[in-house]
C-alpha cells in the first residue's frame, strides 16, 4: 500500500526523528563515516532545547541545507514558480558587432559553477575580472545581461570600469506611478490614467495626496533613481537589448544532453568538470565550423587550403590543461588526512 502521511503525522515522525538522531549523535564518535553530514543535517533541521530535539520553523531553515544525503554540495532555490535542487551555471561569452568582427564565432570566455542558492548578480562581477585578467586583454566596452543581474554593485562596478552595463530590464514589479525629476522637481505621472499629481519635497522624501487608505503616498531617493534607471532601459534599441539573446543558444547547448534538466553527476566538483569539459566542445565546434566556412571561402576565391590546416588551427586557437590529483594522501602521525586538488587552465591564442 503506498498512502500519504497527513500533515499533523508527517510533523510527529519528524519530530521523533530528530530525537533518534540526537541520541545518535550523542553515542557517535566524531570521526565516525558520516558523523559530519548526520551532524550538519540535525543542526539544519532541529534545535536542542533544554536536553530535546524540537524541529526548527520552515523559515530558519536555510536553501543551504542539505537536500540529498548523497549530494551535500547541492543548494535550493525557488525562483517564480520553479523549484531547483542542486547548481547553477554561468556562461559568459563573446558579442563583438564591428563589421570586422561579425563574422568570427562568438566564444565561451568564462565559467563559473557555484550552489543554486548563489544570487545571479553575483556572477557579474567575477566574470569580468576573470575574463580581463586572465582571458584576453581586449577592453570590455559593453556586457548584456538579464534583469537579474542588475545591482547598485555591479551598476558601480561598470562605471569605475568604463563598462557599459546592458540588461534587458529590472527585477521587480512596475510600479502605477512614473517619477522623472524635472530641473529639481518630482513629476509623479499615473501610467494608466496618465494624470500627473502634484509632488512635495518632505525632509528626504516625496510625497503625493491619494484617495486610498493612507492619504499620501511617499518616494525615496532610491525608488526616484531605480525609475530614472528604467527610463534609460527602456531607451536601449531593441535590437541592442535582444543580443543576450545569442547566450540562449549557448546555454541550449550546453543542456542538450542532459535528461529533464537533469545532470548525470552528483558533487560540484563533477558538475565543474563537466561543464568546463561541455563548454570546450563548444567552443571547439565553433572554432571548426568557423575555420571550414574561410577555407571554403578560400577555396572559390581559387587558393588551394589543406584540412590538416584547419586542425592545427583548432589545436593553436583553444587548448586546455587539467592538473590532477585526486586524492593526495598525507599521513601525520597515526592520521591519514585526505586533500583534494584540480586545476585547470583554458588558454587562447
Amino acid at each position: 500500500m503506498v498512502y500519504r502521511l497527513n500533515s499533523e503525522t508527517l510533523g510527529e515522525k519528524i519530530s521523533s526523528l530528530g530525537g533518534l538522531i540526537y541520541q545518535v549523535l550523542k553515542r557517535l564518535a566524531e570521526t565516525t563515516t558520516g558523523y559530519d553530514l548526520l551532524h550538519r543535517v540535525f543542526h539544519e533541521q532541529y534545535e536542542v532545547v533544554k536536553g530535546q530535539a524540537i524541529l526548527r520553523p520552515k523559515e530558519d531553515i536555510t536553501a543551504r541545507s542539505v537536500q540529498n544525503h548523497n549530494d551535500p554540495d547541492a543548494d535550493y532555490r525557488k525562483k517564480g514558480d520553479q523549484k531547483v535542487k542542486g547548481y547553477s551555471v554561468n556562461i559568459t561569452e563573446t558579442c563583438d558587432d564591428t563589421d570586422e568582427q561579425k563574422d568570427k564565432p562568438n566564444l565561451i570566455v568564462n565559467v563559473q559553477v557555484k550552489p543554486a542558492s548563489a544570487a545571479d548578480n553575483g556572477y557579474l562581477k567575477d566574470a569580468v575580472t576573470n575574463i580581463q585578467e586572465k582571458v584576453s586583454t581586449d577592453i570590455i566596452e559593453k556586457v548584456y545581461a538579464d534583469g537579474a543581474y542588475q545591482s547598485p554593485g555591479n551598476r558601480e562596478f561598470a562605471d569605475m570600469n568604463s563598462i557599459e552595463l546592458i540588461t534587458s530590464g529590472l527585477q521587480g514589479r512596475q510600479s502605477k506611478y512614473d517619477l522623472e525629476m524635472k530641473e529639481g522637481e518630482l513629476v509623479v505621472t499615473h501610467i494608466e490614467t496618465g494624470e500627473i499629481i502634484p509632488a512635495y519635497k518632505t525632509g528626504d522624501k516625496w510625497r503625493i495626496a491619494t484617495t486610498g487608505k493612507s492619504k499620501y503616498r511617499y518616494f525615496t531617493n532610491e525608488q526616484i533613481a531605480t525609475a530614472e534607471l528604467r527610463h534609460e532601459l527602456a531607451a536601449i534599441p531593441g535590437q541592442e537589448q535582444m543580443k543576450r539573446n545569442n547566450v540562449e543558444a549557448t546555454i541550449f547547448q550546453y543542456c542538450f544532453h542532459t535528461r529533464n534538466n537533469k545532470t548525470r553527476y552528483r558533487g560540484l566538483l563533477r558538475h565543474k568538470l563537466f561543464t568546463f569539459a561541455r563548454c570546450l566542445w563548444i567552443n571547439h565546434v565553433r572554432l571548426g565550423n568557423y575555420l571550414i566556412t574561410i577555407s571554403q571561402r578560400a577555396h572559390e576565391n581559387g587558393l588551394i587550403t589543406d584540412f590538416r590546416y584547419i586542425k592545427t588551427s583548432i589545436r593553436e586557437k583553444l587548448f586546455i590543461v587539467f592538473d590532477f590529483l585526486l586524492p593526495c594522501f598525507s599521513k601525520i602521525g597515526n592520521e591519514k588526512s585526505t586533500n583534494y586538488f584540480f586545476k585547470l587552465k583554458i588558454a587562447t591564442i
